[in-house]
């Protein structure tokens, strides 16, 4: 099955020290900044809810968009299969309230503790006993990042992955779109490096979309040094070689 990680905005002010906005800030160049309801709706007429799942996390904190539960709701009462990655800043009891009273039910939560400076574990802890005690969800669950990644060489330098590879989590089919509709290959593509095309112009799953998939797959798979984010990605390395820091 398709999912498509939805990015409300470009720029998070959570700064995680392991999320790189920096390159993320740096390589957008469109002026549109934050995704409207209207534009998100777009992105459902242009998308099958029996094939496609639609995931709230992408490249910054969903809550910090104005109208982001809003969304939730309306892809939910479309019949799509709806989730969410969280760290709860921008969550309030109004966001709560619109969620309950709309019954809507997530597929799955995750929360996230993060290493940020504004920070705050009680606040966090509150939110999330008032998320997960008045929102269904079929699984919830809490991380906290102890062990970063490079996210594809955009943290840090790593060695790259040669000869032939594969995505062990099937990225391929779980691109990320941006505000200004642009769709790109995965949530490891900070640096906006594969541009898969633009939702707001065609289907999701639509032929030109499908030949750029085929064409980052080939060079994966191609027994050579071949310039695709795949070969610098941990997604890869630590189910296969492992990885250093």
């Amino acid at each position: 099955m398709y999912w498509i990680e939805i990015t409300t905005q470009i720029g998070c002010k959570n700064m995680c020290s392991y999320c790189p906005q920096t390159a993320l800030t740096t390589a957008y160049k469109d002026s549109k900044r934050k995704m409207t309801l209207e534009d998100f709706k777009i992105i459902l007429n242009n998308t099958n809810p029996l094939t496609t799942k639609i995931h709230f996390s992408g490249f910054s904190e969903p809550f910090l968009t104005p109208e982001a539960e809003i969304m939730m709701v309306v892809a939910y009462q479309k019949g799509f299969i709806v989730l969410l990655n969280t760290t709860l800043e921008g969550f309030t009891e109004d966001k709560c309230k619109r969620l309950s009273n709309s019954n809507i039910n997530f597929e799955a939560v995750f929360f996230h503790e993060y290493d940020g400076v504004g920070f705050n574990k009680e606040k966090f802890l509150k939110y999330r006993d008032m998320f997960t005690t008045n929102v269904k969800s079929n699984f919830y669950s809490t991380a906290v990042i102890d062990e970063p990644i490079s996210r594809a060489g955009n943290n840090w330098k790593v060695n790259r992955n040669l000869g032939s590879i594969k995505c062990k989590t099937n990225r391929y089919y779980g691109n990320v779109v941006l505000p200004n509709g642009d769709l790109y290959l995965c949530c490891n593509d900070f640096g906006l490096k594969h541009k898969i095309g633009n939702i707001y112009e065609k289907h999701y799953e639509s032929i030109e979309f499908n030949n750029k998939r085929e064409e980052i797959i080939s060079l994966c798979e191609d027994h050579n040094d071949s310039d695709v984010l795949c070969r610098t990605c941990e997604k890869y390395n630590m189910y296969t070689l492992g990885y250093k820091k």
